[in-house]
């Protein structure tokens, strides 16, 4: 597994994990997608960050399978999330977001910095 994170008033999170086998055919895919989404909710269930799921989406990431998350977490956050089959690694991201303040225009921002962020992911080939 290797990961960074970056905490200022945002938490960006990139990681991944390398299995010994292929885990792209789709019911492996799915259990591995499921499996996560899951472990995320329980954690932050145990950190009693009382998690919601406002949003879940599968999806595809140049032809592998993926799946995008939202969860509303206490106090007003937000966490974006996107996962990401490739052969035998699974990608995790994520953007934890603060509540917004008021009734300004930090709900439209932080959105576009989750998607900025989450969007920005590529896959390069290896280093000879």
């Amino acid at each position: 597994m290797y990961y960074a994170t970056y905490q200022s008033s945002i938490k960006y999170t990139a990681m991944y994990i390398e299995y010994p086998e292929n885990l792209e055919a789709p019911e492996v895919a799915k259990d591995v997608l499921d499996r996560a989404r899951d472990a995320g909710i329980n954690a932050s269930g145990e950190a009693k960050e009382s998690p919601r799921i406002i949003g879940e989406t599968d999806a595809s990431f140049e032809g592998h399978p993926a799946r995008l998350l939202r969860i509303r977490l206490s106090e007003g956050r937000t966490t974006w999330c996107k996962f990401v089959v490739v052969e035998n690694r699974f990608y995790f991201l994520e953007v934890v977001l603060p509540k917004p303040v008021g009734k300004s225009r930090e709900a439209e921002v932080y959105e576009k910095i989750a998607r900025f962020f989450l969007e920005s992911f590529r896959l390069i080939g290896e280093i000879a």
